[in-house]
């Protein structure tokens, strides 16, 4: 028996039982929290939250039932823009936190000062001058409002949802794309987060092209492209390390279709056409920031161990701690502070038992409580409480219901003779486990959100399916 055939045994069903195990802990996580939510709310407000997501699925049925693919999709991205664009509007969110150093950074870099490099924020982290070059080219372009960055914000989130509804079509059928494209479209933190200027909507709009790219195609050529964007999304948010880790299994184990004489041959093929792509833009943007004098340094980590002596720290939940910031900075940045934070490391990975609560803790933080996207956008302070409430309400439900229906999604791929979707299932299992290790906050979901999305759109369908007989199949289907 050849290594496909084992393989297709084997790994695939290993992949969805680890994902299910994983994902399925979160899942009943975020209906406890859920139910304990409903209990303290009003009735009148779990009625009509409740109301709210049944007329979003009827509309879902709707949208698949009387209309075309193309005329459902315009419609639904319409929709999404007008939605996003009055909530930026309405809710004139300020840049705060990392967001404020960062604009501030942008402001003074569009008008070719790079002082801001010299600062200790910087010097720890200057894989942030990605994202302020990326700001500092929208303020150089357009002037210095912030509704233009937010304004664009809307735009990516857009293509983030075109995106997925290629991935889903590619990987699945078109009306899985379609219900994947509509819950991205329509997912509250996506929309709360448009007034935020973050770098996560163009950095995930990068890493799904490379996605995308990766699993359409089979040609080196494609695949160089492919390492491109994730070179790209890498330079504004360093999740490179990470993702290339994926995508490489993705390739080693599932990426099957021989184009070069041999399976074998082709896999090397394609890891070394991914490999240069992305290293040609990250060793490309380094070698520039640095001759240019922008940055004496490369777009790098330069405080290794920061994100995991805070993400390991009991006392936080493995959150931010200004403590232990406080305790590094004390060292000059380098061998001595890394050996500091090696010691601390060490000691936080002795008690095993307090380290198992704590990546309980975590777990149940990063991915089964509340979102964070509402406090982020400033939304308390611009809308009533009752309205805040409302929102805050929306926005869980839509979670739970997500999170328990691409649990089901998944393991209704357990069954499948053909099983699509197993990059994402290795990001799903790979980003979960990371962030047992390093720093939490609700906002770092973002990035796994349209995966998440994306399988809960197989359910959905199965769901809205009229035709038993396709009830339980996600093959590949002919276009409407």
């Amino acid at each position: 028996m050849n290594f496909e055939k084992i393989n297709q045994l084997i790994t695939n069903k290993v992949l969805v039982i680890i994902t299910l195990v994983l994902w399925g802990s979160v899942a009943l996580g975020a209906i406890w929290f859920e139910g304990k939510e409903v209990a303290s709310r009003s009735l009148k407000l779990n009625i009509f939250v409740i109301t709210m997501v049944i007329i979003g699925i009827v509309i879902i049925f709707l949208l698949q039932r009387f209309f075309t693919i193309k005329q459902a999709m315009l419609i639904v991205l319409v929709a999404s823009f007008i939605i996003k664009l009055i909530w930026v509007l309405r809710i004139d969110t300020q840049p705060t936190s990392d967001f404020l150093v960062l604009h501030n950074a942008a402001l003074k870099a569009a008008s070719g000062d790079f002082s801001f490099m010299k600062n200790n924020y910087f010097l720890n982290w200057p894989y942030q001058l990605g994202f302020v070059l990326y700001e500092a080219g929208i303020i150089r372009v357009f002037g210095t409002s912030v509704m233009i960055i937010k304004f664009i914000n809307i735009i990516l989130s857009l293509f983030i949802a075109l995106i997925i509804y290629l991935l889903g079509k590619q990987s699945f059928n078109q009306k899985i794309g379609l219900i994947g494209l509509t819950l991205v479209a329509f997912y509250p933190p996506f929309i709360f987060y448009t007034n935020v200027l973050t770098n996560q909507y163009i950095a995930t709009l990068f890493f799904y092209i490379g996605f995308y790219l990766l699993i359409k195609y089979d040609t080196w050529g494609m695949v160089f492209c492919s390492g491109l964007f994730l070179g790209l999304g890498n330079i504004v948010r360093p999740l490179g390390p990470f993702i290339i880790l994926a995508v490489l299994l993705f390739i080693i184990f599932y990426k099957n279709h021989a184009k070069y004489h041999s399976h074998w041959l082709t896999k090397l093929i394609l890891i070394i056409a991914i490999l240069s792509g992305y290293q040609l833009v990250v060793s490309g943007v380094n070698v520039s920031v640095q001759a240019t004098q922008i940055s004496q340094y490369k777009l790098e980590n330069r405080s290794n161990t920061w994100k995991f002596v805070t993400g390991l720290n009991y006392e936080a939940n493995g959150m931010y701690s200004n403590k232990d910031l406080q305790l590094l900075d004390k060292y000059p940045i380098g061998r001595q502070r890394d050996k500091v934070g090696r010691k601390i490391i060490k000691e936080r990975l002795s008690d095993k038992t307090q380290l198992m609560k704590l990546f309980v803790k975590k777990s149940f933080i990063m991915w089964s409580y509340q979102d964070s996207a509402l406090s982020w956008s400033g939304a308390r302070q611009k809308v009533t409480e009752k309205n805040y409430q409302v929102l805050l309400a929306v926005q869980m439900l839509f979670y739970t219901l997500m999170i328990c229906l691409s649990v089901v999604g998944v393991f209704r791929l357990l069954f499948q003779k053909r099983q699509p979707g197993q990059l994402f299932m290795i990001l799903m299992i790979g980003y979960f486990l990371v962030h047992l290790l390093i720093e939490i906050q609700t906002r770092y979901r973002f990035f796994i959100v349209p995966t998440l999305l994306l399988f809960s759109a197989i359910e959905l369908n199965s769901i809205l399916s009229r035709n038993n007989r396709k009830r339980g199949s996600i093959s590949n289907e002919g276009e409407k």
